[in-house]
């Protein structure tokens, strides 16, 4: 009995140190905020979610894309892709190539993280290169987006997306200090 008393309060303690359905308490960044996209949600939906709601998006991780291609047309594949400035991130150089490449099942996978995607022809450049190099998303976990919004409104921000179909997470950006 005593164990499971121990057990109890130490749940209580843990669980006690947290508020809004499990977030930390603290300070957050300011017009921050993060949401998780459902797997099974392609791009396209979000640039929907985007365009709809006029956010303000940093970038957008986690989609994975698998190309049609054999593992030596790799080169060809970079070349379409270095072309694209919102598929690098903002301390790259110019020449810097997105994240391709062959897996062991010698399937040439795409993984991309996206800036600029506010942006409509962005957007609609990402759709058009999809289609032209036939790649196929890849259902993975962890895809998200951080988007920036109006100071003051970053818990409103997270409780409405919650309530949209493609989001799987929301939450602000908290500041935590790490101890050594």
């Amino acid at each position: 009995m005593r164990y499971l008393s121990s057990i109890v309060l130490l749940l209580l303690l843990l669980t006690g140190c947290r508020k809004n359905n499990g977030e930390p308490e603290g300070e957050y960044v300011k017009g921050d905020l993060s949401f998780g996209i459902r797997d099974e949600v392609t791009i396209d939906r979000v640039f929907n979610l985007i365009n709809e709601e006029h956010l303000d998006v940093e970038h957008i991780f986690g989609y994975t894309y698998v190309l049609p291609y054999p593992k030596d047309s790799i080169h060809m594949v970079r070349r379409e892709l270095v072309q694209k400035m919102y598929l690098k991130w903002p301390q790259s150089s110019a020449t810097d190539t997105p994240n391709v490449f062959v897996n062991s099942a010698d399937k040439m996978i795409l993984s991309t993280s996206l800036f600029h995607m506010s942006d409509t022809a962005n957007q609609n450049d990402w759709l058009r290169t999809i289609g032209k190099l036939s790649m196929a998303d890849r259902a993975v976990t962890f895809k998200n987006a951080n988007i920036h919004v109006p100071d003051g409104q970053e818990k409103q921000w997270r409780d409405y997306l919650l309530q949209k179909e493609i989001v799987e997470w929301a939450q602000l950006n908290y500041i935590i200090e790490l101890q050594r």
